[in-house]
């Protein structure tokens, strides 16, 4: 990497070279100020693919770390729950999970309470999200209206269980949609726990988009931001969890 991210012996052969974190690899050629500027120019993603040899720059691809605030535990009243799915039917390594972020709303700020990532076919799919609408006691569940999630609205109303389901349609391609609630993201609208089973995993994903392995969690993120987007949260309904 031109710009050394942490301390390291290099050997090759009997020759050896140690450097230190932030030390410039070669500054006769390009000093660290140079190499600022090409970041700005080039952007985070493009320098660390050029430069720090590294596809994926530490701070994120979209958004960086940082952004998210932290709760050690969520409040105790909200005023409204939503769960926002990303469906997918087919078990097995090789197929996308199905995903179920559930957030909690307060004051402006969205708290991420859980997040569920399982690989499950239809039917025992169809039971986990009306199990987990009402453990969490859920007002709104957000769902993709197309391929598996177009059938799982369709049959969750035609059942009557009482999940109160919002179709939604995607509009624009994945990067796009992302893009466009990063701010939201930077502005400290979401909140995240300090510790949670679930956390590295989707943290690494959100980092990683868009050259993730996987964006299961990243959809589901992003689909409940876009919706929540020009919506205020209800005042008048507390809800306790």
């Amino acid at each position: 990497p031109a710009i050394a991210e942490e301390e390291r012996e290099y050997r090759i052969g009997t020759f050896a070279k140690f450097r230190k974190a932030g030390e410039v690899l070669h500054p006769e050629r390009e000093d660290a100020r140079m190499l600022d500027e090409l970041k700005r120019e080039l952007g985070s993603r493009a320098f660390a693919s050029q430069y720090q040899q590294r596809p994926v720059p530490q701070d994120g691809e979209m958004v960086r770390r940082e952004w998210f605030r932290r709760h050690s535990t969520p409040p105790e009243t909200f005023s409204r729950i939503v769960q926002s799915w990303d469906t997918g039917i087919k078990v097995g390594a090789a197929h996308d999970p199905s995903v179920c972020i559930t957030f909690g709303e307060k004051d402006g700020e969205a708290f991420v309470l859980d997040v569920t990532v399982v690989r499950a076919e239809y039917p025992d799919l169809r039971r986990m999200v009306t199990r987990t609408a009402r453990e969490y006691g859920a007002d709104v569940v957000l769902m993709e209206d197309k391929a598996s999630g177009q059938s799982l609205i369709q049959d969750i109303r035609w059942q009557g269980e009482g999940v109160p389901v919002v179709p939604v349609m995607p509009v624009q391609d994945k990067v796009t949609r992302f893009a466009a609630i990063s701010a939201m993201i930077e502005a400290g609208m979401v909140s995240v726990p300090v510790e949670a089973v679930w956390l590295a995993a989707f943290e690494t994903e959100v980092m990683g988009f868009p050259n993730a392995r996987h964006d299961d969690q990243v959809d589901a993120l992003s689909q409940y931001l876009n919706w929540r987007r020009g919506r205020k949260p209800p005042k008048y309904r507390i809800r306790t969890l």
